[in-house]
């Protein structure tokens, strides 16, 4: 539902992924922008650190030039690490490395990036479906937006009383 409404802010397909990690309190908003001419994706999301107490907000920013698809990972404005997506793959083969000694012994944070990491060959196939949606939403293709109940379930307020 959020990739729908940012799709329609924005015109074109706007990618947003929630993680949801097992024993971790917290949900994860990966969210999709381009900041300059639709040219090169960045993504971004806070994560809360429970080793410093502090929540840290990550910009992944895809290379401008590279073999693959590779993006540089930043923490609060400072390069941290890379994901180095190989040329020639199925799905998406990378290598992830991070500078930030804190960050790299968090197994949490690191689901995080694999789990990323893990979507980036299914980013031409997500934006398509976007489109889609987005086609049926203004009427043009035979089709409906369904949106899951446990999507739903993220979207309720969490300060409301439950029945």
């Amino acid at each position: 539902a959020l990739e729908v409404q940012r799709s329609f802010g924005r015109r074109s397909p706007r990618m947003s992924f929630a993680v949801i990690l097992s024993g971790f309190d917290y949900v994860v908003t990966v969210e999709h922008h381009h900041p300059c001419l639709d040219i090169l994706p960045t993504y971004s999301f806070c994560y809360w650190d429970e080793g410093t107490k502090a929540l840290r907000p990550i910009t992944l920013r895809q290379k401008l030039v590279s073999f693959g698809i590779d993006f540089n990972i930043f923490a609060e404005g400072r390069k941290i690490g890379v994901i180095d997506g190989k040329l020639i793959s199925m799905g998406h083969n990378s290598h992830i490395k991070l500078y930030d000694e804190t960050l790299s012994r968090d197994n949490r944070f690191m689901d995080i990036l694999i789990l990323f990491t893990c979507t980036v060959g299914y980013h031409k196939a997500i934006r398509k479906n976007i489109r889609r949606r987005m086609k049926g939403l203004k009427g043009k293709v035979l089709n409906h937006h369904v949106v899951d109940r446990d999507e739903m379930w993220l979207m309720k307020n969490p300060r409301r009383v439950i029945r």
